[in-house]
């Protein structure tokens, strides 16, 4: 299509997917059912997913510019972590795995999260972060923001919200 499309449908994904061809943002409304294993998404534009993910062991987000986007609302209950690869994911609803921001990536947590690792890209918090371990990269915890705790094996823990225990093996808090 030549505009952005919403579609209301239920899906169920049986293997790696495309999203946002021919240059225009896609929204699903519907839920969508990954049949019990770990997808992988390219993103050729942004998309948003409003509906719930489920029955899944994890998705991965790949893109070639941090410009594009994958924005999730909904209840996602699927197990395993989200893992965000030259993307930002925009957790907006709750997600039940944890999100792994690797280089070049962009992870917004203003929903809620499992847990959140840091290995090479940038993670924002303004929602609930879980236990976050960053390894190299950035964390950001901003007001009203909160983690559950926290291992800094490199890189930079910044906390302007709340978090609970700190571990600094290396790397800095501030």
């Amino acid at each position: 299509a030549a505009s952005a499309r919403t579609l209301a449908n239920n899906f169920a994904v049986g293997g790696d997917f495309s999203l946002g061809g021919q240059g225009q943002a896609i929204t699903v409304t519907g839920n969508v059912d990954l049949l019990n294993g770990t997808r992988n998404v390219t993103l050729l534009n942004s998309a948003t997913f409003n509906g719930n993910i489920t029955n899944g062991t994890g998705l991965g987000v790949t893109a070639s510019t941090t410009a594009r986007s994958l924005s999730l609302g909904g209840t996602n209950t699927f197990s395993g972590n989200t893992t965000v690869n030259g993307a930002t994911l925009n957790v907006n609803g709750s997600l039940t795995g944890g999100v792994v921001a690797n280089s070049n990536s962009v992870v917004n947590v203003n929903g809620t999260v499992g847990s959140s690792t840091v290995s090479g890209g940038t993670l924002i918090v303004t929602g609930a972060g879980g236990n976050t371990v960053v390894n190299t990269g950035t964390a950001t915890v901003n007001s009203g923001g909160s983690i559950t705790a926290a291992t800094v094996n490199g890189g930079l823990l910044a906390v302007n919200g709340t978090a609970g225990n700190v571990s600094v093996n290396g790397g800095t808090l501030g």
